[in-house]
Order: C-alpha cells, then structure tokens, then sequence
C-alpha cells in the first residue's frame, strides 16, 4: 500500500512540474515576444478628418451595393446537396451493433 502511495505521489509531482516547466516557458516567451518592437505590425489607419457623409442618398446607395453583393454572392455560391431525412424508425448500423450487444450482455 505505501509503495502504490509513493508511485502515485512520484507520477502526480512529475505531471504537476511538466505543467510547471511548460506554463514557464509560455510566460517566457510572452514577454520576450512584448519586448520586441513591432516593426512588422501593420499600421493603423488615421481617422477621419471629417465624417463621411450619411445624407439619404448615400445611404440607399450603400443599402443597394450591399444587396447586390449578396444576391451575386448567393448566385456563385455552389449548391450543397442536401441528404435526405431519415425515417425515424430505420436504425443506423452503428446503433444496430450497439443494441445488440447489450442485449447479449449480461447484467
């Protein structure tokens, strides 16, 4: 009984360092991540000076371009085949075989 206690107690520290030692490494390479300067980082578009204009018309505008775009979109988009529904009283393969294990099963 002491020896599967200390088995266990050995197997639970290892795994609980591993855990340790990867946590370390990721905090580690986050701040050396941080710490580099971001010179590949895309640059932030500037605001606006002004606000775009949002009179009527190009609103309505807006709205058409939009629909447009998603009728064309729905148009090119290929068809998927839809499967046919399954009567409710055929039973898959996989159940079969499962149904019939535990009916030869013994409780």
């Amino acid at each position: 009984m002491i020896e599967a206690l200390r088995v266990t107690l050995i197997g639970m520290g290892l795994v609980f360092a591993a855990m340790a030692l990867v946590l370390g490494a990721i905090l580690l390479l986050t701040r050396i991540r941080q710490r580099e300067p971001a010179s590949d980082a895309v640059p932030q578009p500037q605001a606006a000076s002004e606000p775009a204009p949002t009179d009527e018309h190009t609103l309505k505008v807006r709205a058409a371009v939009i629909a447009a775009a998603i009728a064309r979109a729905r148009r090119q988009a290929p068809s998927m085949p839809i499967a046919p529904p399954i009567a409710s009283n055929t039973v898959s393969p996989w159940m079969a075989y499962h149904r019939s294990r535990q009916l030869g099963s013994k409780p």
